[in-house]
């Protein structure tokens, strides 16, 4: 066997054992990001469970309240993130292609109807949580049926589906991108202060954390209930201007792939658009 090939070789065991895809790289960044999430979580929570509460912006927030809502809007927030991309899949799957042929419906209206149904589900389930929540922390239930509370879930919902919609993008148009949302979950459970303030983390990885959706509505989530009013309207306005990046961007880009995919005839060969 002379040099070339066994560089082809080699070539050929890398592209079997990789899968031809991003999954096994992925994997080690992930277990990276969770062994920093436990070490930190660990030091952190050290200093801070005596006390039953935590400092969010000044303002003192109920410990049990402060976890469960970090761990159930990460929940509620990566459903979107594989929506769309499975929506083409399970309608090639259910064998409704020749359904969806026969009437006028569009792509982005099964879209629709499915998002408008994934959140209903996600909603009750994140809600499910925060009522035991209240039991447990003693929080009156009334206290989460107000304005800032129900439209930070509308929106950081919308800018997971923005970012949804880009890995529809990257998949039609590289075939490449189905470990992504794993990836993006675990990331914003890292690093969306889920367990800890934002503030808490080192200055380069506050810009990262920053420039989630989930971090700006968590700060909305659970100052909403401890702080007056103008408090919120920082961290507001910020989740509204990242939601609506994201969501724009994500459209653009599910649009654009949504095109290229027709033209070179893969969306033919899952569902006729």
């Amino acid at each position: 066997m002379n040099l070339t090939q066994k560089i082809q070789k080699i070539g050929l065991l890398l592209k079997i054992s990789y899968h031809l895809d991003f999954n096994k790289p992925l994997d080690v960044v992930l277990r990276y990001v969770m062994a920093f999430l436990i070490c930190f979580s660990y030091t952190f929570f050290s200093k801070s469970i005596a006390q039953n509460s935590m400092e969010v912006h000044g303002h003192t927030v109920n410990l049990t309240f402060f976890i469960i809502s970090g761990i159930a809007l990460v929940r509620f927030v990566s459903i979107p993130l594989s929506m769309f991309k499975k929506t083409i899949a399970e309608l090639s799957i259910a064998g409704m292609t020749e359904w969806v042929q026969t009437t006028p419906t569009s792509i982005w209206e099964l879209f629709f109807a499915k998002t408008v149904w994934t959140f209903l589900t996600a909603f009750s389930e994140f809600m499910s949580c925060i009522i035991f929540t209240s039991f447990f922390a003693k929080i009156p239930l009334g206290l989460f049926i107000n304005f800032w509370f129900l439209t930070s879930l509308v929106l950081v919902f919308v800018a997971y589906c923005g970012l949804g919609m880009m890995v529809l993008a990257l998949i039609l148009s590289f075939r490449r991108g189905s470990a992504l949302p794993p990836l993006i979950s675990r990331l914003t459970f890292a690093f969306g202060g889920v367990f800890f303030p934002v503030a808490l983390l080192p200055v380069p990885i506050q810009f990262f954390s920053n420039a989630l959706p989930l971090t700006h509505a968590l700060k909305v989530i659970r100052l909403c209930f401890v702080a007056d009013t103008p408090a919120l309207i920082e961290p507001y306005l910020i989740l509204i201007a990242v939601t609506v990046l994201n969501f724009a961007a994500g459209f653009a880009l599910a649009e654009w792939s949504l095109s290229y995919g027709r033209s070179n005839g893969y969306l033919q060969r899952q569902i006729v658009l």
